[in-house]
């Protein structure tokens, strides 16, 4: 059982300049909570799901997988990430 009752999925492209930028801001993320790092072209069905179609994006999910909560592009995704620190 995960410590925090949801997790973080994080989608990204090798290609992506923004995704490069937050990159550490990921790492520090994977630290505080259960993280999954999906890359472009790969786990197709996962994008499709959380109706993913930019990058970076991150989803967080409760327990039972069902989605929390999405944010799109590295702005907002450092301004959510500045609560955790």
């Amino acid at each position: 059982m995960s410590i925090v009752p949801y997790k973080l999925l994080y989608f990204y492209s090798d290609s992506c300049f923004h995704c490069k930028k937050i990159s550490s801001d990921i790492d520090f993320m994977e630290k505080k909570i259960p993280t999954a790092r999906i890359k472009e072209g790969e786990h197709k069905d996962i994008h499709e799901h959380f109706e993913v179609e930019y990058f970076p994006t991150i989803v967080f999910i409760d327990e039972k997988d069902k989605l929390i909560g999405k944010s799109v592009g590295a702005k907002q995704i450092e301004r959510i990430i500045k609560k955790f620190k």
